[in-house]
């Protein structure tokens, strides 16, 4: 009945404060969304303005900058293979021809390099050289016609390519020195005298020389000219250069071009990305779909498109006099930066412009003259532009009533738990002290009945049954003084009445009264006393009906056991009092609660014990009360260790 009181209450109080509660926060929410409607309005507009003015900027800058390199373009006779163009901005300039980048890399050397091996003359010298060497292993032959191919050579390249030929038959036919000599005249090459490929023949001869472990330190110097170079390079002379970097580090007898040579690694692997992006613009050129308009084409010559997962922008052009289609690639990031001024946002508030590489973006688009890019809004320019403070205080109030409600549901709930707990820890309480009653009132009964029976048992019989009715009334007087003992304590009413008294001697008489229900249970009780200690100012009554608590708890969790310890020494200028079971012990977690008013450990094999919950609360309380304190000591399976410290007078 009192746990349906209190869930009446409980239900009673939520209804009268969350119903006007709800109703507040209902009518807060309704003017909350309207203010939200009107102010998402009135965001909208300004950032549709926002991102005209934003496309006209970029758009400005980026027509600026292609006007300008076309200009430096149409200055230049030939293709431009350096990467310095007049905007920092700009990554890649490119002619298209047949519909085909030109990477500036592949813009003369190659071809030149094609032309020229493919002479008739020199290339039948080559493939008799060829045929000799790899055909027939002659190698005397093979040497006579590159040395022929040399001397006819009437390009740079021709010479170079046939003396890598022949150095290599050289080392094959073990004349080392002759075909080093001959690399090191290639090595010797500039960088623009390469092969079909673009690659440069001087770092075919570096490989070489390296592997033999040669010219260290002057192949190093060339390859950091080469990497300081601006001009564009090749994809394989950008990986051959990272392969003869690893090769120096890994071999150079001297630290210092080991070291030279690993910082050397930044700087060209800083080029990759750029290359790589350049490759793939020139594969997927075809179906970006851009056109080569002329200054009066004004739809398309304003379309840049987003490439490589928002790196660079994109765009095509020509100028009317120069008939030569270009293509432009400008650094994303570096146009977005200036973007970024608060000038250009509503309220100062920055959004961010982005590649839109998902596909389902959720910013505004810029439009078919920059596809791919959308403005992202700041998630908190819609707060800004509203009337934030009224807003705020609107849900400063919502969250005030909303705590005020559960707090205080919370309270009633932590009270009703409350008194729930207590209700069950009495409820458990009276069962416990009933089964405890009944058993002794039982006992004596039937034993005072047999006595009065006319076939009255003999001497020694009638003494063990007026034994076993006085034991079990001190039992039953132990009982009723820890429950007395309880309602003082709670009432504040508990006075313990202190004088001298030897600690010893309480001990002794503690353990005399426990002698029949031990005997009675078969235990064998281990008392050790030390006797000259100093007198304690206690209350002798209570100290023993203590020790008898901790006696009847050592008998009752025993378990198998049958043994117990009591013992009486000194520690630390306190009396010690210890009782020592061998029986079922108790979890770490469980030592916390023992001292709690009806508590008891909730294990199956504590079900099966009679007991009440109150034995070592009140042996707690007579403890402190007399300055002392209670402590446990405990293994599972293995028993437990109680222990009464009192302070002796005198002590330190």
């Amino acid at each position: 009945m009192a746990s349906r009181h209190h869930w009446r209450e409980v239900v009673l109080f939520l209804v009268a404060l969350m119903l006007p509660s709800a109703v507040l926060v209902g009518v807060g929410l309704r003017v909350i969304a309207q203010e939200r409607e009107l102010a998402e309005t009135r965001v909208a507009d300004e950032w549709l303005r926002a991102v005209g003015q934003i496309r006209q900027d970029l758009l400005s800058r980026l027509e600026r900058i292609k006007l300008e390199e076309l200009g430096a373009l149409t200055s230049k006779s030939e293709p431009v293979r350096a990467r310095a163009y007049v905007n920092p901005e700009v990554q890649l300039v490119a002619t298209v021809e047949d519909g085909r980048i030109v990477l500036p890399w592949e813009a003369n050397g190659a071809q030149i390099a094609g032309s020229r091996l493919s002479d008739v003359v020199f290339a039948d010298w080559m493939q008799q050289g060829e045929r000799a060497e790899f055909q027939r292993q002659d190698h005397r032959t093979a040497i006579e016609s590159y040395g022929r191919a040399i001397e006819i050579a009437q390009h740079p390249v021709q010479s170079g390519y046939a003396r890598l030929s022949l150095a290599r038959v050289l080392a094959d036919a073990g004349r080392d020195q002759e075909s080093r000599a001959q690399y090191r005249q290639v090595f010797a090459l500039p960088t623009i005298i390469t092969d079909e490929h673009g690659m440069p023949l001087a770092l075919y001869a570096a490989v070489r020389l390296l592997d033999a472990r040669l010219d260290q330190r002057q192949i190093l110097g060339r390859l950091r000219a080469e990497i300081d170079n601006p001009e564009w390079m090749a994809p394989g002379t950008t990986h051959m250069l990272c392969g003869l970097l690893t090769t120096l580090t890994e071999t150079a007898s001297d630290s210092s071009v080991a070291r030279s040579a690993g910082d050397l690694w930044n700087p060209i692997a800083d080029r990759i990305p750029a290359t790589e992006l350049a490759l793939a613009l020139q594969r997927d050129f075809p179906r970006l779909g851009l056109r080569y308009p002329t200054l009066s084409d004004n739809a398309n010559a304003s379309r840049w498109i987003s490439f490589g997962d928002g790196e660079w922008l994109v765009g095509a052009g020509a100028l009317p006099e120069e008939p030569r289609e270009t293509v432009i690639a400008v650094n994303a990031h570096a146009m977005f930066a200036p973007l970024q001024d608060a000038d250009l946002w509503p309220g100062g508030q920055i959004g961010e412009v982005r590649a839109l590489t998902s596909g389902d973006g959720n910013g505004q688009l810029l439009g078919a003259s920059l596809p791919g890019l959308e403005v992202v809004f700041p998630s908190s320019a819609d707060d800004t532009s509203m009337a934030g403070t009224q807003r705020s205080l609107y849900g400063i109030a919502l969250l005030l009533v909303l705590t005020i409600t559960f707090f205080g549901a919370y309270l009633v709930w932590r009270d009703v738990r409350r008194e729930l707990r207590h209700a069950d820890s009495r409820s458990q309480f009276v069962s416990s002290v009933s089964h405890e009653l009944k058993t002794p009132l039982t006992s004596i009964r039937m034993f005072a009945e047999t006595l009065q029976t006319k076939d009255a048992p003999d001497a020694q019989m009638r003494t063990d049954y007026l034994g076993t009715i006085v034991g079990e009334s001190e039992r039953l007087t132990r009982l009723l003084n820890n429950v007395l003992d309880l309602s003082k304590i709670e009432q504040d009413r508990m006075i313990y009445r202190r004088h001298h008294t030897s600690l010893a001697e309480v001990t002794r008489r503690a353990a005399r009264a426990m002698e029949y229900p031990l005997e009675q249970e078969g235990f064998t009780l281990n008392v050790d006393c030390q006797d000259r200690l100093p007198p304690v100012s206690v209350d002798p009554d209570a100290l023993e009906q203590a020790i008898l608590n901790l006696l009847t708890n050592a008998m009752k969790y025993s378990g198998d056991s049958r043994e117990i310890d009591l013992r009486l020494g000194t520690e630390n200028g306190h009396g010690v009092i210890e009782v020592t079971d061998r029986g079922m012990g108790i979890a770490p977690h469980e030592l916390e609660h023992l001292t709690e008013t009806f508590y008891r450990v909730p294990s199956p094999e504590n079900q099966l014990v009679p007991g009440t919950g109150l034995g070592l609360t009140l042996v707690e309380h007579m403890a402190r009360a007399h300055g002392g304190d209670l402590r446990v000591r405990s293994v599972v399976g293995e028993g437990s260790t109680f222990t009464i410290r009192l302070p002796l007078e005198g002590a330190a």
